[in-house]
């Protein structure tokens, strides 16, 4: 049987350049395209719609004061845009934008940079990113990426899965274009400051980018490699109350953002250990001495600083030091006794500098203008909230008993009052949005965070779901959604509630130790929407309290065991 064999002759390739930023029609008749724009000289001949694709097209470099995002009359808008406005770039910037990318260039000019502007203000947007985007393809893409996708989520909510051909999938493509060229930024060229910052800005519209997506993974490796490049940049910076060099203050203001991130990774995940603090306490407490609040602050800005100093070396203390301290059993109690003298020390340093922060605010607040006061008003209550719940953690933080929680019903008030000032409208032009029910999306956690922790340890009923149904109206803020957070803490007080029991001793509206839940765990299933939830609780045993062999650190402890409940919950 003959075989068969075939030959496979390749075509021979004219020399000379290839084109590849043809348009269509010129592509689909296989002709050399002289990309003349609008509309190429073979479409002008033929008469036919001239139609670039959305290729990988270089930035323009130009001097960023050349930007100009003044509103425009409106231009030749494709159907998608064209009730809307096109934002006036300099011809230099945008001669080779098409109408697709200047129409999101513009909406993260005139609508993302609003929803951003709680966590870093609006100066640093118009007057540092977007003039860094004429140079930086990376930081262009990024934004291009960042406004498409939260033009997205405002529509239809987080979509983590788009289909082919679908509005979902310029945001994935820009994205795509911003990481490859910021792969070759990073390589190209040595690891300057202008290149750190570039790569800080990109990793914190990344990280925008993926919380609107509902990639919570993504979104914690771009923080990661930002907490990194942030480490670097702030060794090489002057003190940001210095005043010696102005031009920082951006790069200051990009530092201390990826600050407050870290500390709100932490607080939503476990595992993550706070870098930013990592330095700054030691194992002595006469070691742990930061910036001593002023007598009074100059801005509110100043004042919040100094609250994320405290905030961080705080929560880091709480991490290493207090946790294990917790629930552990100790052979010896003598040494028991100086370790938690020890930790003690520790505890009440912070909460004195807590409370030294808290009048210094007041005198701050004391000084304004009532005119002032009313602009500042919502900032010094997203203070107050921080300060309120971080007292409540440092109070409570050695102690194994949920019942120590009672004790802090007054900070818990405060909580409230202030998100409920956060949360409601504000009157007037000049005011930061109508109240945080109307904001899909802010990057700032301000209140769900301290909402979610009030609905899960205080257990007076109507304080408890005061906080739920606040939460309900908070939209999400960074990884913390506020609806999915509120069914949470729903779940947790239907399940304390049903395990009461009645007795003659306390009062039925009472929830005893044994019964209250002292962990939460979840697993956020974000395409089926739902969450896996386990709740940790200890019981008291018997056999313990038959015990008479114990000594009381050991009884204390032995006492308890734990139980877990798991439910998986729908929102």
């Amino acid at each position: 049987m003959e075989s068969i064999t075939t030959k496979i002759y390749s075509k021979k390739r004219n020399c000379g350049s290839k084109v590849r930023g043809g348009c269509r029609n010129c592509k689909k008749s296989h002709v050399k395209c002289d990309q003349n724009r609008p509309s190429c000289r073979r479409c002008s001949t033929t008469k036919k719609e001239c139609d670039y694709p959305d290729t990988f097209r270089p930035v323009i470099t130009c001097d960023p004061r050349q930007i100009d995002l003044e509103m425009s009359p409106r231009e030749n808008l494709s159907s998608n845009f064209s009730n809307t406005p096109c934002p006036s770039l300099s011809p230099v910037f945008g001669e080779r934008m098409e109408t697709q990318d200047r129409f999101y260039f513009y909406y993260f000019h005139q609508s993302t940079c609003i929803k951003l502007s709680s966590l870093l203000p609006s100066t640093f947007w118009n007057h540092y990113v977007l003039p860094m985007s004429a140079n930086s393809p990376a930081v262009q893409y990024a934004i291009l990426a960042l406004a498409a996708q939260h033009k997205v989520y405002t529509e239809f909510g987080p979509i983590q899965f788009p289909v082919p051909e679908s509005p979902e999938m310029y945001p994935l493509s820009s994205y795509g274009k911003a990481i490859r060229s910021l792969n070759r930024r990073i390589d190209g060229e040595s690891n300057d400051a202008l290149m750190i910052q570039e790569s800080l800005v990109a990793c914190l519209l990344f990280i925008c980018l993926n919380i609107l997506q509902g990639n919570d993974i993504g979104a914690m490796t771009h923080l990661s490699s930002g907490l990194k490049l942030n480490r670097h940049l702030s060794k090489s910076l002057p003190d940001v109350n210095s005043g010696s060099d102005s031009g920082a203050e951006p790069i200051h203001q990009l530092i201390e953002t990826f600050r407050r991130l870290d500390l709100q990774a932490a607080l939503y995940l476990g595992s993550h250990q706070i870098t930013s603090a990592s330095t700054q306490c030691d194992s002595h407490p006469n070691s742990v001495v930061l910036k001593k609040s002023k007598p009074i602050f100059q801005s509110v800005e100043e004042a919040r600083r100094a609250l994320t100093d405290i905030i961080l070396s705080a929560s880091y203390f709480i991490r290493s030091t207090a946790e294990p301290l917790k629930y552990v059993e100790f052979e010896d109690p003598e040494s028991t006794t100086a370790r938690q003298r020890h930790a003690l020390n520790l505890r009440d340093t912070y909460i004195q500098q807590l409370h030294e922060w808290q009048r210094s605010l007041e005198i701050y607040s004391s000084s304004l203008s009532a005119e002032l006061r009313n602009d500042e008003n919502l900032q010094c209550s997203k203070c107050s909230v921080l300060y309120a719940q971080t007292v409540i953690a440092l109070s409570v933080c050695l102690s194994p008993n949920e019942t120590e929680y009672d004790t802090c019903v007054i900070l818990f008030l405060s909580i409230l009052e202030n998100a409920e000032v956060i949360l409601s409208p504000t009157e007037g032009p000049n005011s930061q949005g109508a109240g945080l029910q109307n904001n899909l999306f802010d990057l700032e956690a301000s209140v769900i965070q301290p909402l979610y922790f009030t609905a899960l340890k205080c257990r007076v009923p109507n304080m408890r779901y005061r906080a739920i149904a606040l939460m309900y109206q908070a939209g999400k803020e960074g990884v913390w959604d506020g609806a999915l957070m509120a069914r949470i803490a729903r779940h947790v007080a239907e399940l304390e509630e049903n395990q009461r029991r009645p007795s003659a001793m306390r009062e039925d509206t009472e929830i005893w130790e044994e019964n209250r839940v002292c962990g939460v765990a979840i697993n956020v299933m974000r395409k089926e929407s739902k969450v896996w939830v386990e709740c940790s609780t200890r019981r008291w045993t018997s056999s313990c309290l038959r015990s008479e062999n114990l000594v009381p650190e050991q009884k204390h402890n032995a006492a308890y065991v734990w139980e877990f409940h798991e439910d998986i919950l729908s929102w």
